[in-house]
């Protein structure tokens, strides 16, 4: 037998574990797929890895998800909700102010939620960079952040500035953020005085937000 699933109908699985009810099944196929996904990348990941892993049959993720595809998009949704949840909007961050704040707010965002240590979801993210799947477009990742990040931007290049312009500086501030995710984990060998500890995230919020401002007052003189 493949590793595909080999039927899409609707009926329950028959062999579930003792106890087990649909919920419980369903959050458990959520969390194998989840470690499954971010260990592997959606092509790599087995129907069949994730469903030992969750200690149930082929059949349940038909019948909870519809297929792998559909589960894969579950989980991107579910963890961009957990990491929402662990770094929600501080009040500093909604309140309106100056452009200057207002980046650095967007940048501590991003910064918080790509690094998040606890979080599988810049793995999964990574992995989606290198090689999109169909489901990454469903993902919205950090969708929010890049919002206040746009908005800042256009509020530091003014009311007037070339749109193409504005993308382009969202883009290499937000590419400096992802930067740090890709090597959180090798940079300490290359940089021994880099260490990602509690104090990280504002160091390097401080570092990319005094970068960026330079670099969009410069942008703003030429132009």
């Amino acid at each position: 037998m493949t590793d595909r699933l080999m039927d899409a109908g609707s009926q329950a699985p028959a062999d579930l574990p003792p106890g087990s009810d649909e919920q419980d099944v369903r959050r458990r196929l959520l969390d194998a797929a989840s470690e499954e996904f971010a260990a592997r990348g959606f092509e790599a990941a087995t129907v069949r890895d994730i469903v030992a892993r969750a200690r149930t049959n082929l059949n349940s993720i038909n019948y909870h998800f519809g297929g792998k595809q559909a589960l894969y998009a579950e989980v991107l949704r579910h963890q961009v909700a957990l990491s929402e949840a662990r770094h929600p909007q501080r009040s500093d961050e909604r309140a309106e102010g100056a452009p200057e704040a207002a980046l650095r707010a967007a940048v501590r965002r991003l910064v918080r939620f790509l690094l998040d240590p606890d979080s599988l979801l810049p793995r999964l993210y990574a992995l989606e960079l290198l090689n999109p799947s169909p489901a990454f477009a469903s993902m919205g990742p950090g969708a929010s952040q890049q919002s206040a990040l746009a908005s800042a931007v256009q509020g530091l290049l003014g009311p007037h500035a070339d749109p193409r312009l504005a993308a382009r500086c969202v883009r290499s501030i937000y590419s400096q953020c992802a930067y740090f995710m890709f090597v959180r984990k090798a940079l300490p060998m290359v940089d021994p005085q880099f260490r990602h500890d509690a104090q990280a995230p504002d160091e390097l919020t401080d570092h990319i937000t005094e970068f960026a401002l330079g670099g969009i007052e410069r942008l703003r003189r030429d132009r």
